[in-house]
C-alpha cells in the first residue's frame, strides 16, 4: 500500500491494474525484423564469389613432355647477299622457299670462270692452289 491507499503492483501498474501489452504490435515487429535480416542473408549469399572448378591431382615426379601441333608461315626477317671474291656463275638453285636446310648443306653451285679479266694470275696450277685456299677460307667465315 501506498500512502494514499492505492495498491502498486510490481509491474509499475496502479490500483491492482496491469498494463496492457499489445501482442499484435510484438508480432509484427518480431516478423519484420525476422522479413529484413532474412533479406539482408540473402543479398549477402548473392554477393559472396561462386567457387572456381578446378583440377586436381597427385604431385608426383616425372618426366613432362609438352608439345604445340600447329600450321604456322615463316617470313623473311633479313636478306643477306651472297658474294664471291672471284668471277663465276651461279648453277640452278635446288632449293626452293620453305624447304629444310641443314648446316654444311650446298645452296648453290658456283661455276668459276678462271680466265676473265682480273683473274688472269689463278691461271697457273700454283695459283690455282691459292684460290682453293683462298675460297675455303671465305666460305668458312
Amino acid at each position: 500500500m501506498t500512502e494514499n491507499g492505492n495498491t502498486e503492483s510490481k509491474s509499475g501498474a496502479k490500483n491492482g491494474t496491469r498494463k496492457k501489452v499489445n501482442v499484435r504490435k510484438i508480432v509484427s515487429r518480431t516478423i519484420t525484423v525476422l522479413f529484413l535480416g532474412g533479406i539482408a542473408a540473402l543479398l549477402v549469399i548473392a554477393a559472396m564469389p561462386k567457387p572456381v572448378p578446378v583440377d586436381v591431382a597427385e604431385v608426383a615426379r616425372g618426366p613432362l613432355e609438352v608439345t604445340i601441333d600447329e600450321d604456322g608461315v615463316t617470313r623473311v626477317k633479313d636478306r643477306y647477299v651472297v658474294s664471291l671474291p672471284l668471277s663465276g656463275s651461279l648453277g640452278r638453285l635446288e632449293l626452293r622457299a620453305g624447304d629444310a636446310v641443314t648446316e654444311g648443306g650446298v645452296l648453290a653451285r658456283v661455276e668459276h670462270h678462271y680466265y676473265d679479266a682480273g683473274h688472269m694470275m689463278y691461271t697457273r696450277e700454283a695459283d690455282m692452289m691459292k684460290l682453293k685456299r683462298d675460297l675455303a677460307a671465305w666460305l668458312a667465315a
